[in-house]
C-alpha cells in the first residue's frame, strides 16, 4: 500500500521517519503462506496501485495471489473474503489469518471494526472465510486499504514485523446503490 506520510497513505514502510516500526514485515517460513507463492523483498515496496512488490525481480511473480474475487462490500452489509491459506509447518502451531479494512480511509487499520481473524489449523491447505461487518459510515466509491496477514502470531496487528507468515496488501471499494421504493408484494 502507499506510505508517504500523507493523509489516506498507510503504514507499510519499517520507519515512517521518526525511526519507529510501522511496516508490516513477515519472515518467511516455508509452508505458511497466503495464496499460492511469497516473494521476498529487501525492504518495503510502496506505491500508489499497491503493487509495488509485483515486480519484484527476485521472482517475477505477483505474490498478492490469495484472494481469487473479493466479494461486492457494501455499506451496512456483512461480506465474506475467500482467501486461499497454507498452515503447513511440520509439527507447527495454529496460524492465524488476519483480515485489515480500512472503511473509514483514514490511513490506518485501527478504528473499531477494521480488523478479523480466524484462526488456520496445522495441516490446513485451502480456503478460509474472512467475515467482515462493513459499517453503514464506510467511505464509498472510493479505494481504500485492504491488508491480509498470516502468522502464528495469535495477536497481531495491522502493523509490526510477525515471527513468521506473510503480508498481502489490497485496495478495495465500498459500493453503495439507490435502490426503487415502488410496493413490491409478489402478487401478479
Amino acid at each position: 500500500l502507499p506510505d508517504n506520510d500523507q493523509p489516506g497513505s498507510y503504514p507499510t514502510n519499517t520507519t515512517d521517519g521518526s525511526g519507529e516500526g510501522v511496516g508490516a514485515c513477515h519472515q518467511i517460513v516455508e509452508g505458511l503462506k497466503i495464496g499460492s507463492s511469497v516473494d521476498p523483498e529487501g525492504a518495503a515496496m510502496p506505491s500508489d496501485e499497491a503493487d509495488g512488490d509485483d515486480a519484484n525481480p527476485i521472482a517475477g511473480t505477483d505474490d498478492e495471489n490469495g484472494v481469487a474475487n473479493f466479494p461486492m462490500f457494501l455499506a451496512g452489509q456483512p461480506a465474506t473474503v475467500e482467501v486461499l491459506v497454507m498452515n503447513m509447518i511440520p509439527d507447527g502451531p495454529t496460524a492465524y489469518l488476519y483480515g485489515f479494512a480500512d472503511w473509514n480511509k483514514d490511513g490506518d487499520f485501527e478504528d473499531a471494526g477494521e480488523a478479523v481473524s480466524v484462526p488456520v489449523a496445522n495441516g490446513a491447505n485451502g480456503t478460509v472465510n474472512l467475515a467482515f461487518n462493513v459499517p453503514a459510515n464506510a467511505v464509498l466509491n472510493m479505494e481504500q486499504g485492504f491488508r491480509l496477514r498470516i502468522s502464528t502470531d495469535d495477536d497481531l496487528d495491522a502493523t509490526g514485523c510477525a515471527p513468521d507468515g506473510e503480508v498481502e496488501d489490497y485496495f478495495i471499494t465500498v459500493m453503495a446503490f439507490d435502490f426503487g421504493d415502488l410496493a413490491d408484494n409478489d402478487a401478479p
